[in-house]
């Protein structure tokens, strides 16, 4: 995992990855803290082990290579402006008192909060774009795209499973030993529901609040038309984490 994560690095130009996460969700960040006294940045990893069951290793590469295309381009010192200048309106809203200061206030932000969420929001997607080419970069467009595809099929799985683990909850005691077990047999082998999940998801368009753009927007991004992606055999998981992947689950 530490290999595969630094050859990413040296193939797009990325941060030094200091720490790795394994987490429980089908998906991937690198978080950048600061380190104490000012020197430098420590650079985490956190990646779902539902992602390494979901996903072949040059699928894997390929998401990795896109977070760190979001360091590339600085995308972080953007987005963490743009959370704070929200959390901190956020914050001045629920403290406003009552009287005619606060209804100017008031009057400012319903005027001007659409507008600045919606230029931000635009930001966020553009710099969606962006870190995918850097993953088409590194491990070429079709890899890229089909990245994509595997995930929004696997997110459906993984979906189905986890609402099938909450249907047992009011019929049994205790829970299934392992619901991430589960769900990574899920993710392997042919599923006819899977040309359903991406025709779903092709046809979707991102709301006022979301921060991708939709799947349809980033495969022609790519210039790659949609497909299903051949059936799973055993995963990034496997190959990444050995028999680690186990006691992990």
């Amino acid at each position: 995992m530490f290999a595969l994560v630094e050859e990413v690095r040296g193939t797009t130009g990325g941060p030094v990855v200091h720490e790795i996460r394994i987490i429980d969700r089908l998906n991937a960040a690198i978080i950048q803290s600061p380190r104490c006294f000012g020197l430098g940045n420590r650079n985490t990893l956190f990646i779902g082990a539902p992602l390494l069951q979901a996903t072949e290793v040059d699928e894997c590469r390929a998401i990795i290579a896109h977070e760190m295309g979001h360091f590339i381009g600085a995308h972080g010192r953007s987005a963490g402006f743009v959370y704070r200048v929200r959390r901190r309106w956020s914050q001045i809203a629920e403290r406003l008192s009552d009287g005619v200061f606060a209804r100017l206030l008031k009057r400012f932000f319903d005027w001007y909060g659409p507008w600045f969420a919606s230029y931000s929001f635009v930001l966020a997607r553009q710099q969606e774009y962006e870190a995918d080419r850097i993953a088409a970069i590194a491990e070429g467009k079709e890899v890229a795209a089909r990245a994509l595809l595997r995930v929004t099929c696997q997110h459906a799985r993984h979906e189905q499973v986890w609402r099938a683990v909450w249907e047992q909850a009011h019929l049994r005691a205790d829970p299934p030993t392992s619901p991430t077990a589960i769900s990574g047999c899920a993710m392997e082998g042919p599923d006819d529901q899977d040309q359903f999940a991406i025709d779903r998801e092709l046809e979707s368009l991102p709301g006022l609040g979301d921060t991708h753009p939709g799947l349809a927007s980033r495969l022609a991004a790519l210039g790659v038309e949609p497909f299903v992606p051949p059936p799973l055999a055993g995963g990034s998981a496997f190959d990444l984490l050995g028999e680690a992947r186990v006691a992990i689950a």
